[in-house]
Order: C-alpha cells, then structure tokens, then sequence
C-alpha cells in the first residue's frame, strides 16, 4: 500500500485537552457514494455533536483506498472541506499485498499454518487472504488505518477522545442519528450499533466506542496477522467449522471479538443503510434493490433499507422521536412459533448467535433471545404526550368490543411489523419511567 495524500492535521491547529469524538469514514474511492450522500455523512457527523458543552463535538477523518494508477490523492468532492484529517493510500496488488502484511507481522509462520488455522474455522471473515472473494480483510485494515490516524491526532493535540466511531463510506443516513449526549446518557459504557443485520454475529456498518472499547473494535487486523486473536475465534467456533447460512463474515468477526473482550453492546433504531454500486451483482448475494423513492437510489440489502426507510417514516410523524427506552418494539409475527424453538435457536451450544439456521435479514439473535421486549436502547418511538393519546384511543377501542387493547404496529419490511403492546406503551406514556 502505497500512502498518497493526507490531511495536515486538526482543522484550525487548537489543543483542547478533551474531546467527545473521533469519528472515521472508511471505504474504496471506487465505491464512492454520491456527493449528497457524503453531504448527510457531514449532517450526521454534526448531528452527533449536538447539544455538546463548551463547544466539544465530533472530528472526522476518513481512511481511503484507490486502485493502481486510477487511485487520486484527491478527496471526492462531498468530503473537502469538513474532515479534520485523512489518509488516501493506492492498492494494487490485492490479495498479494495483504499476504505480504501478514509475512512481515507474523515472521515467524511464513509457512502459513495460522492462515490454515483460519481456514480450518471456515467462513469468510478473512476474505480474499482467507476465503473467497470480497473486502472483508480490507475493512479490517481500514480500521486499524482509522485507530492510528486518530491516534495520531490524539498525540499532537495531547488528548484523548472519549468515543471513536466508525462509519462505512457508502453508509447513506436517511435521518440524523441521535446526539452523542443522549448515547452517552443511555450507557456511557456500551458500544453503540445500529439494530438489525447482523445476520450470524454484529451489524457492522457503524459503531460509537467507548474509548476503552477502541482496541477491541479497531485493533483486530495486527492481533488477526500475528495470531493472538486465533484463541478467541476458535472458542466463538467451538473448535468446530462455521455453519456457513451467513458466511462466517465480517459480522461474526465483530460478535467473536467484542464477545472475547466482554464488551457491552447497545442498539438504536437503523436510519441508514448501505449503499449499492449501479449494475453490481454482488456475487453470492443477489442483485441491488431497484431505484428506492425519493432518491431513486439502489441499497445493498432491501431489508436493511426497508427498516430505515420505516424509521425514518415514523420520525417525520408528529409525537415521534428518539427515545432512550428499555422497552424494544417487538417483531410481528413473534420470533418463534414455541418454547422448544426458542430453546433450540437460542442455545449457546449451537454456535455464537445460537442457531444460525433460524436466523433470516430480520430475525435475529440479538432481537429474539437477548432480552425481548425489555432491550435497552435508543428507539424511534413515540413521545410520552403521544403514547398517551394510543392508551385512551386503545383503551376505548377495546372497551367498545369487549375485548382487549391492541398493540401499536407499523410495517418494517414485506410480511413483517414492529409492534408496542399495552404494557409497553403504558410505560412509554409514564413520565415518572422517562
């Protein structure tokens, strides 16, 4: 990898002795968004720093690659201006170049028996160095890339941010994320993630890291190259080759390490989904989505931009709002048919997200065996004047047939809805429980 441009450091050159947030947008310069998509990446940058004291809020930086004699040290336009620093570096040798990284960490297994060991697990969380095609080990490098830029930063201004966040380049936000003040109220000790798509481990499009959770989230390429994080994927494994409905991709990478370092995980509502290049067939995974309205652009996975679009619905509603709320909406249909389902899928002898054969692109681990209704987070929900008018409005309903309050439910994808019962929208109207 060959460094062609980079930033000149803070934007302004003023040391502050502390900091909110790093927050760093990664990704190949071939799979640029558009300019308007790198332009809300901007507004939610800003959105996170919201309501910060004295002036603190989030510095971002971007870590990106150009292939070969196409790569520019020149930023797209939709990041000029607004990013505190930033690194382009040129790839030209793909699969070649990450092998010699892995030579020079690891000198002393150029005979390639820990890329065996991987191998051995199985999936695809190393892909192309291990495993077939994709950007899965690219990704990895563009995070340890993002942890020493921002650390960089951190040493010339002798500080040291409380969070740092991650953010895929062609992450396209539909709405503003909620305020880093409002994360930090919520659970100051937690990664944050957006809910969803985890498929067979952890959603891994964005994170907010504590800074004592950054090693965990952003250090994982050196501790992959050199071996010492072979230990905790054979444990997540069960010393046992992945069942592959999902791949063993870079998802179950990040449930496997953040699970080792016992790292707690929050969730908030997904406003954002991923971008997809026009005419891409994405290999094992299928086609893009067809023109989505009103932009009339394409997304990687309809289901992820399905439940965003629905948040973003319910947001520009009156009485809607982001809502710091142990109370989750729950899926409907339910999760599991019985007990014994539940029992089956959710077991921990069956893999790291138990089952991966009951999972789907909304059904998942985390949102059916991790505390049910009661998952604490960050939620588009209703406000408590809101939740209010749908206790009388349900009460009267149910008193008028004689039968029983009915849930409060919007649609999420084809087939599917979320939905807040009585008990929980009892809570949600209760000042004294906000």
């Amino acid at each position: 990898a060959v460094l062609l441009g980079e930033g000149a450091g803070a934007a302004g050159g003023v040391a502050r002795l502390r900091r909110d947030a790093a927050l760093c947008v990664a990704g190949p310069l071939d799979r640029a968004p558009p300019e308007e998509t790198l332009v809300r990446a901007r507004k939610a940058a800003e959105a996170l720093g919201a309501g910060a004291a004295d002036g603190w809020g989030v510095d971002v930086f971007a870590v990106l690659t150009g292939k070969g004699a196409a790569a520019s040290d020149e930023l797209p336009r939709g990041l000029q201006g607004w990013l505190d620093d930033y690194a382009i570096f040129s790839e030209s040798s793909g699969r070649t170049g990450l092998f010699a990284e892995y030579l020079a960490a690891n000198p002393r297994n150029r005979s390639g028996s820990l890329l065996a060991s991987y191998r051995k697990i199985g999936g695809n969380f190393l892909g192309p160095l291990v495993g077939y095609d994709g950007r899965n080990a690219f990704l990895l490098r563009d995070l340890w890339r993002c942890s020493e830029l921002i650390a960089s930063q951190e040493s010339r201004g002798g500080f040291r941010y409380r969070y740092w966040g991650f953010s895929r380049l062609d992450f396209r936000w539909l709405a503003l994320p909620p305020p880093l003040r409002l994360f930090e109220e919520t659970d100051p000790t937690a990664v944050w993630i957006p809910d969803g798509q985890d498929w067979d481990g952890l959603n891994d499009r964005f994170a907010l890291v504590p800074r004592r959770w950054t090693a965990a989230y952003f250090g994982r390429w050196p501790r992959l190259l050199n071996g010492s994080m072979l230990p905790e994927l054979q444990w997540a494994s069960g010393d046992a080759p992945l069942k592959l409905k999902f791949d063993g991709g870079p998802e179950w990478l990040l449930a496997a390490g953040l699970r080792a370092a016992r790292v707690p995980i929050r969730r908030f509502s997904p406003v954002a989904a991923l971008l997809c290049q026009p005419g891409s067939t994405r290999g094992r995974y299928g086609r893009c989505t067809r023109p989505w309205p009103p932009e009339n652009l394409p997304y990687k996975y309809s289901a992820e931009a399905s439940e965003a679009h629905a948040n973003v619905r319910n947001l520009e509603l009156p009485g809607w709002a982001w809502r710091s709320s142990p109370v989750a909406p729950a899926l409907e249909p339910p999760c599991f048919a019985s007990e014994a389902d539940r029992g089956s899928c959710c077991a921990k002898a069956a893999g790291l997200n138990g089952d991966v054969g009951c999972w789907t692109d909304v059904y998942s681990f985390e949102r059916c065996c991790v505390g049910g209704k009661r998952r604490p987070g960050i939620w588009v929900l209703p406000s408590v004047p809101l939740a209010r008018e749908e206790v009388k409005a349900s009460a009267a309903a149910a008193s008028g047939v004689g039968g029983g309050r009915q849930p409060l439910c919007w649609q999420i994808v084809s087939g599917v809805s979320q939905c807040l019962d009585s008990t929980q929208l009892d809570w949600l109207a209760d000042d004294a429980a906000v």
